[in-house]
């Protein structure tokens, strides 16, 4: 499985080891050489020319998002959990803010 390393500047991204200590040690991008992020291997980068997209990845990024799975508890009424529902990345910039505010709420509760 293993990690992506991925530069928003240059809007790349490369898969890389399992090895998170080692890849934490040298996160920098293979192309341009600034610092790059290290996200979770489910993660589809945009097409390099998709400069929205690549905004989008990038202020999930800044928020603490790695990409990884990501679920909302389901519980009723009676505060009664009843398990877990996955919940999709937003895919335009019109709908990040209110998916970082909501994620935020969850946040908040640990």
């Amino acid at each position: 499985m293993g990690f992506k390393l991925v530069c928003t500047n240059c809007c790349t991204s490369f898969s890389v080891g399992n090895d998170g200590q080692d890849i934490k040690n040298t996160a920098k991008c293979r192309t341009c050489g600034k610092p790059a992020h290290i996200l979770h291997h489910k993660f589809k980068p945009p097409k390099k020319k998709a400069k929205k997209e690549w905004k989008l990845v990038e202020i999930l990024i800044q928020n603490g998002f790695d990409f990884s799975s990501a679920y909302v508890p389901l519980i009723d009424n009676k505060n009664q959990f009843w398990g877990n529902l996955k919940v999709n990345y937003p895919d335009n910039l019109e709908d990040v803010k209110s998916f970082i505010e909501y994620a935020e709420t969850f946040k908040q509760k640990k």
